[in-house]
């Protein structure tokens, strides 16, 4: 991975973007790949003001990607 940056963090949800070195390396065989993150909201609150946890961990699996955001419009026109 290259990088990473936060789109958006809200109340339902947060969007990141990732940055692959090589993305047509990602999820090219029968099974995806998984991305898997492991936060630390400790310094957040809910909505009754209680700290949220120290460690949560997601997994989900990573689409197919295309080599570049051009190859990517062009595939979408």
């Amino acid at each position: 991975m290259d990088g990473w940056d936060l789109l958006g963090f809200g109340p339902n949800g947060i969007d990141f973007r990732l940055n692959f070195t090589k993305p047509i390396y990602i999820s090219t065989g029968d099974e995806p790949d998984l991305l898997l993150i492991q936060l630390d909201l400790s310094d957040y609150k809910d909505v009754n003001g209680q700290s949220l946890p120290d460690s949560v961990v997601k997994y989900m699996p990573i689409p197919s990607q295309m080599s570049s955001q051009e190859e990517a419009e062009a595939v979408t026109e």
